[in-house]
């Protein structure tokens, strides 16, 4: 998937859940998806989401039942993990 405009970015969607990204390949289908869930995920896993940058989005404004400490726990875990693979 390209940006309007700007040929020379290139995205990568990563979920979790295959649901989801089943929605998004059909909204766009020349993008690239991977199915990851980042916490478990190997470290050969994670490095087919090395990138420039990287943006969250929706991902720590659901906790469901966690508490804040639980919910900090996963966000600084999360962040720890992907940031060896943002350059």
């Amino acid at each position: 998937m390209r940006a309007i405009g700007r040929g020379d970015i290139g995205y990568i969607g990563a979920d979790r859940s295959a649901l989801a990204l089943g929605h998004a390949r059909a909204k766009f289908p020349d993008a690239r998806w991977v199915e990851i869930d980042v916490p478990t995920a190997s470290e050969s896993e994670l490095a087919a989401l090395d990138c420039d940058y990287l943006v969250a989005s929706g991902l720590f404004t659901v906790r469901h039942s966690l508490s804040q400490e639980a919910m900090w726990s996963f966000l600084t875990g999360v962040v720890e993990r992907l940031w060896p693979h943002v350059r």
